[in-house]
């Protein structure tokens, strides 16, 4: 059998789903940039945490070779700092994570929403090529009845 000529088919939600495939990208976009800037943040939260283990090294050693109190407070506040740093980074990566938990679930949801659309539009374009396999079988069953009908009265 011939394939299903498609001509005659009719999708009213297409422009809906296209729109819904456009706000899946922008979100896919979204979701792709707040996971790089997660890994940034653990990169800059690695970088704070490695100051802070310099920082006090160096302090402590500050303190056995010369035991000098005002020079070790200067080292005590530059630890102090540096530990703010590291505070601040795992904040904004914990913040960015809750965002991007947020932007996965968006993601999620509209991905839903978009296969609706798109089984729907799966499911009338089986009812088309049903109906369309249907009306080209009965034009077929009309031309072999012609055709024996002209055999007979001839």
């Amino acid at each position: 059998m011939a394939s299903t000529d498609l001509r005659g088919f009719a999708d009213p939600l297409a422009a809906v789903r296209r729109q819904r495939e456009w706000e899946l990208d922008a979100a896919l976009v979204r979701a792709a940039a707040l996971r790089a800037r997660v890994a940034e943040c653990e990169s800059q939260e690695e970088e704070a945490a490695q100051e802070v283990r310099s920082q006090s090294a160096r302090a402590a050693e500050a303190w056995r070779n010369r035991g000098d109190p005002s020079l070790h407070a200067r080292f005590l506040a530059f630890l102090v700092q540096a530990q703010a740093r590291l505070d601040a980074a795992r904040m904004e990566k914990i913040r960015i994570a809750r965002e991007l938990a947020t932007a996965r679930e968006d993601v999620t949801c509209r991905q839903r929403r978009l296969e609706v659309l798109v089984r729907q539009r799966d499911e009338a374009l089986a009812a088309f090529r049903i109906e369309q396999n249907s009306r080209q079988a009965a034009q077929a069953d009309d031309q072999w009845s012609m055709v024996r009908l002209r055999k007979a009265a001839a």
